[in-house]
């Protein structure tokens, strides 16, 4: 899964792919909705 779409998953964002894909259904969905994007990735990146 592309980090961009892990990233947005996590925010919440309701875009077409998620949607069709199922991911917005996963508990994960929102669960970092009040982060901003840049330091999600950053966090990503770390812990890979």
């Amino acid at each position: 899964m592309p980090l961009h779409l892990l990233v947005q998953i996590l925010k919440g964002a309701a875009t077409n792919k998620i949607q069709r894909s199922g991911f917005h259904e996963a508990d994960i969905c929102g669960l970092l909705n009040d982060w901003p994007n840049k330091y999600i990735t950053k966090t990503m990146l770390k812990s890979c």
